[in-house]
């Protein structure tokens, strides 16, 4: 599990914005949620149908 940082906490308490939270969330070496999923198909957790579902770029 992966600890709130204090910069991602400060963008969560005002309010901010989806764009705010993934911009911070790429400083700070998070996968996205697609690349995430990518890596669940290698392993072959999921499949890259369910992912294209749900992660509509």
């Amino acid at each position: 599990m992966v600890a709130v940082t204090p910069e991602l906490s400060e963008i969560i308490m005002r309010e901010g914005n989806a764009l705010e939270l993934a911009k911070q969330c790429k400083v700070e070496g998070f996968d996205s949620l697609r690349a995430s999923g990518i890596q669940k198909v290698i392993e072959g957790v999921t499949s890259l149908q369910e992912i294209n579902r749900v992660t509509k770029d």
